[in-house]
């Protein structure tokens, strides 16, 4: 065309650049569609890749995005990082911001209370209250303080107050 028409040399770039973008083209169509199927048809090796290992390909990219992205260590450095405790405090911190969060509390809170029952909420309560208590020891502590107790003389008291208070 450019040359039976007389056009400039630019025109010859320009029929390369556009060669080189049909070229680019067709080699993206059939690298992608080889991914996913047999190009045209044909059963040519190493193509249809995906539907044949997708499982495969599903595991290991759950266990790289497990290990890379949703450990407990990455989390919690992410987490560091952004310092959500600070942003929190200072946005806390003005006054209308934290009067709009004691609203809403305020608000579920009445909700809570007039659909939890008492022995509901006595049960979980009592249940924290004797999880955290067997989790304590509380031997050493109660030791010491026996041990301050015969040391000051004041078990004499003690027995004294239960011969009474057995009389």
């Amino acid at each position: 065309w450019a040359s039976h028409e007389g056009a400039g040399p630019w025109a010859g770039y320009v029929a390369a650049a556009a060669e080189a973008g049909m070229v680019g083209a067709l080699a993206d169509w059939f690298a992608v569609t080889a991914l996913f199927r047999h190009p045209l048809g044909l059963p040519i090796p190493h193509t249809a890749i995906i539907p044949t290992k997708k499982d495969q390909l599903g595991v290991s990219l759950g266990e790289f995005v497990g290990e890379n992205f949703l450990s407990s260590d990455v989390v919690r450095q992410r987490l560091r990082a952004v310092g959500i405790g600070s942003r929190l405090g200072a946005w806390l911190a003005e006054p209308e911001h934290a009067d709009r969060v004691t609203a809403e509390l305020a608000a579920a809170l009445r909700g809570a209370l007039t659909v939890l029952r008492d022995s509901d909420v006595q049960a979980v309560v009592g249940e924290a209250i004797t999880r955290r208590a067997d989790a304590q020891e509380i031997a050493p502590g109660m030791g010491k303080m026996l041990e301050k107790i015969v040391a000051d003389g004041g078990h004499k008291r003690v027995v004294d107050l239960v011969c009474i208070r057995a009389h």
